[in-house]
């Protein structure tokens, strides 16, 4: 048993041992086949190498042969080249000798070129100093021949120049001459409206004093009684102490000392008036003004009886028929003005030394003065009121802010009218009992600017309506036009025979055509002198004179007011009159 089992392993050890062997034999036989394989490649690619060397050394072999062909043309052409560089160094040679000399003979054209060009080069310098000698001669001769025409010019300029200085003096002359020939109105109407048309046409202050008053007194001679000239009749002598304009409704409202408040419209060219209160013994008008949307009218005063019992009065110029409303707790009042920011009206009392504020119902003191007040006006706005003092204080009261107080200026006389102006540049105009007038700017340190020429209590102070003229008037008996843009112009002075001793008050008509003044006088025994018009505008008053007269003026007279000027017509409407 145990022999079987030995000889089994036995059997089996040979058996793997034989498989064993045949495994190897079988691997080395794929080896060396692997191997014989390879050898096999290797050897057909060195054929196929062999092959392709044998191609390209045949093709070698043929471009070898080429080049060898080629190498022998290139030969014969370089022999042929080398033959003709030979030919062609022998033309360079010949041709070298040629540019030698060429540029030999270039160079001698160039220095002679040069030479030339030298002495051109001197040539036109010369030529540039004779050209800019030329010049500078021409420069010369074209400077002295502008300062010669600029002398010529000016020479031309001042004979005009000469000329019209002389026909402005003649103006003068004849407007001031005119009013000597209050004899004969037909020729003092001619003279004076030439005096005008010399002045216009040579640019002379359009408001001179002379040719405006010339004018006014030839419109104002009696024969022509002219409406822009002729005096309001309606108040008994001398009584007007007060105007006001309304421009919206084209009205003006006075009142006077005899009582009376009336109102003005214009009828065509003539002021007529209607009673708003007719004449009376027991109260006196001194102020009056109008509210701002025209419904009523104040009227300030001094009744004749207890002064302790005093009162403004309100009108209610929608019934002018029925009585006016007393507003009584006044004593001696002189100045009126409605409020702007509030109902009712600012009243200079006790003769100046209280400012009071009435609604027309109850009264009240609203600034009691330092100092006694001669009159107050408001500004524009109705914001601030200034008040003239006694003593000199030129007081600003601002309402808006609980009436606080300022000196705005401090005068050595006594104030007795103020203004603001009316173009809210915040100037103050002001007049003292000497006649000066003083113009100020609220809170600016600038020095105030004087207006002279009165000589006596300044009275009031008005603008007119568009702001381009103020009036100053006087106790002087004269009032004095001012051209609000030209200060510095010499004013019209509007003065008359038939004015008083001086004037109450004044106001310019809604269309700033006339002025018209309340005057005073010790004298006064008509009621022409109580209202006194001038007129305002020089083309108007010239305008009118020619529809008066009948004829131009004669040679005679002509050579008598305006010798040596060429004569010219002087209403265009009549022929000339110079034989």
């Amino acid at each position: 048993m145990i022999f079987l089992e030995y000889s089994k392993k036995e059997w089996d050890t040979e058996q793997r041992i034989k498989e064993l062997e045949q495994k190897r034999r079988l691997q080395r036989a794929r080896t060396t086949a692997t191997v014989f394989g390879v050898l096999a490649i290797i050897a057909l690619i060195a054929l196929v190498y062999a092959f392709v060397q044998q191609v390209a050394a045949t093709k070698n072999a043929e471009e070898a042969n080429r080049q060898r062909v080629l190498a022998e043309a290139s030969q014969k052409l370089a022999e042929a080249n080398a033959k003709e560089a030979t030919k062609q160094a022998e033309i360079a040679k010949e041709q070298r000798a040629a540019a030698e000399k060429s540029a030999e003979e270039a160079r001698k054209a160039q220095a002679l070129a040069e030479q030339r060009q030298k002495e051109a080069e001197a040539a036109r310098i010369r030529a540039e100093k004779a050209e800019a000698n030329a010049k500078a001669q021409e420069t010369i001769a074209n400077e002295r021949r502008k300062e010669a025409e600029v002398q010529r010019a000016r020479a031309e300029e001042a004979t005009k120049e000469a000329l019209r200085q002389r026909y402005l003096a003649v103006s003068k002359a004849m407007a001031v001459k005119s009013k000597e020939l209050d004899g004969d109105p037909v020729q003092q109407s001619l003279v004076a409206q030439q005096a005008f048309k010399f002045n216009t046409a040579n640019g002379g202050n359009p408001f001179d004093d002379d040719v405006f008053n010339g004018l006014y007194h030839a419109l104002d001679h009696k024969q022509w009684d002219d409406p822009l000239t002729r005096s309001l009749e309606g108040h008994e002598k001398g009584a007007a102490r007060a105007l006001h304009t309304r421009i919206q409704s084209k009205e003006i409202y006075s009142g006077g000392s005899d009582g009376r408040i009336l109102r003005w419209t214009k009828d065509g060219a003539t002021w007529k008036h209607d009673s708003i209160m007719g004449g009376r013994i027991d109260y006196q008008v001194y102020d009056i003004d109008v509210s701002p949307d025209g419904s009523t009218l104040i009227a300030g005063g001094a009744t004749t009886g207890d002064i302790t019992n005093n009162y403004i009065e309100v009108y209610d110029l929608r019934n002018p028929s029925q009585a006016p409303k007393k507003v009584y707790g006044f004593t001696g009042v002189e100045n009126v003005a409605y409020s702007i920011l509030e109902p009712g009206a600012y009243v200079r009392d006790q003769a100046g030394f209280s400012i009071k504020f009435t609604d027309f119902n109850t009264v009240r003191e609203v600034i009691k003065p330092k100092e006694k007040i001669t009159t107050i006006s408001l500004s524009p706005d109705g914001r601030k009121m200034v008040g003239t003092g006694a003593n000199g204080s030129l007081y600003v009261w601002d309402i808006a802010n609980n009436y606080a107080e300022k000196v705005a200026y401090k005068n050595v006389e006594p104030l007795t009218a103020a203004i603001f102006s009316i173009d809210n540049s915040r100037r103050i105009i002001f007049g003292d009992n000497k006649g000066q007038v003083r113009i100020i700017t609220e809170d600016a340190n600038l020095p105030a600017r004087t207006l002279s020429g009165h000589i006596s209590h300044i009275e009031q102070i008005v603008f007119n309506n568009a702001g381009t003229f103020l009036a100053t008037t006087s106790r002087d008996g004269k009032v004095r036009l001012w051209e609000w843009a030209k200060l510095q112009n010499n004013p019209i002075v509007l003065t008359d025979k038939t004015v008083g001793d001086w004037i109450w008050s004044a106001t310019f008509s809604p269309d700033d055509e006339q002025l018209m003044v309340g005057i005073h006088s010790s004298n006064s025994n008509n009621a022409k002198e109580t209202i006194h018009v001038w007129p305002t505008k020089v083309a108007t008053m010239a305008n009118s004179l020619c529809t008066y007269v009948d004829r131009n003026l004669t040679k005679d007279e002509w050579d008598a007011y305006a010798a040596g000027l060429q004569y010219e017509r002087t209403c265009e409407s009549y022929p000339a009159n110079n034989k």
